[in-house]
């Protein structure tokens, strides 16, 4: 590989990082695709992407305020799937620490580490359900 040519693709690797960087369906149709890679059928499209983004402003289970950019495709119940019913908005922490677990053991868990969610289950105190 000669120095023209790492210059050039070092060159078209910047542009595509500021083109995904600026380009939101760009960033759905990621999204889409690594759903699809890991849930199968059925197949989720951009389209079911940003549908849920433009739904969500703030976290699914801890209402923290999100964008597009630092906002998660988050799958309600993980035995669903790709089901676009399925698909809501999380920040990236309760993203991660969800796993597969069902939305209403999780939400006990937030609750119980004293962050706000109006969806809680009335059996938690109100104390724990308040920040």
């Amino acid at each position: 590989m000669t120095a023209m040519h790492r210059k050039r693709l070092r060159a078209k690797r910047a542009y595509d990082r500021h083109y995904r960087r600026e380009n939101i369906m760009s960033r759905h149709r990621d999204r889409a695709y690594y759903a699809n890679r890991r849930y199968g059928s059925p197949k989720l499209r951009a389209a079911d992407v940003a549908a849920a983004f433009a739904k969500c402003v703030s976290c699914y289970y801890c209402g923290a305020p999100l964008d597009d950019r630092t906002g998660t495709l988050e799958h309600i119940d993980a035995a669903l799937g790709n089901n676009p019913a399925n698909l809501t908005v999380a920040c990236q922490p309760c993203n991660s620490g969800k796993h597969a677990r069902p939305k209403s053991i999780w939400l006990k868990r937030l609750a119980t580490r004293g962050i706000r969610h109006e969806d809680l289950p009335k059996s938690i105190p109100v104390q724990r359900r308040m920040l």
